[in-house]
């Protein structure tokens, strides 16, 4: 370390650190060519297992989202569906009602007849009441006049006549 062949750091106390790929450096670790392979090929593997489990987890969680995707989409166009027949049930409604029927307009006829009659016959009523009541007026009017007149009479004409 004096010398500078090997770098090292300072820690929190002032202790040197030495990294260990500095000794494998300086020192040149042997190792037999089987286990650098061996190494290397596990390392391959290893990573080759890591990386076809990402991509096998996240084709799962891919997996996973479409199939909510799917159903929602399939809620989504039941309730358009729904939607759609009440609307077709409610434009019919409209329509029949909107259509000209000879059937139906016989009702309509009907009904206007019979308030028709029921006018006439109020009409009627009425002006037979008007007369009953002129009629009254002119008995009560007779009556007056003969009071009146039998009022005006003097008591030895009411006593002779």
């Amino acid at each position: 370390m004096e010398k500078g062949k090997l770098s090292f750091k300072l820690d929190d106390r002032g202790k040197r650190k030495i990294n260990i790929a500095e000794l494998d450096r300086i020192y040149d670790k042997k190792q037999d060519d089987n286990d650098t392979s061996l190494t290397s090929s596990n390392v391959k593997n290893i990573s080759n297992k890591t990386l076809s489990d990402a991509i096998e987890n996240s084709k799962d969680v891919e997996i996973q989202y479409l199939k909510k995707l799917i159903a929602t989409h399939e809620n989504e166009t039941e309730n358009l569906r729904d939607a759609l027949k009440l609307s077709q049930e409610g434009h019919n409604r409209t329509t029949l009602l909107l259509e000209d029927k000879s059937d139906g307009a016989g009702g309509f006829e009907k009904g206007l007849k019979a308030l028709e009659a029921r006018i006439t016959n109020q009409e009627k009523t009425a002006k037979d009441l008007q007369e009953k009541k002129d009629k009254i007026l002119r008995q009560n009017l007779l009556l007056k006049r003969a009071l009146k007149a039998e009022r005006s009479k003097k008591w030895y004409q009411k006593l002779f006549a």
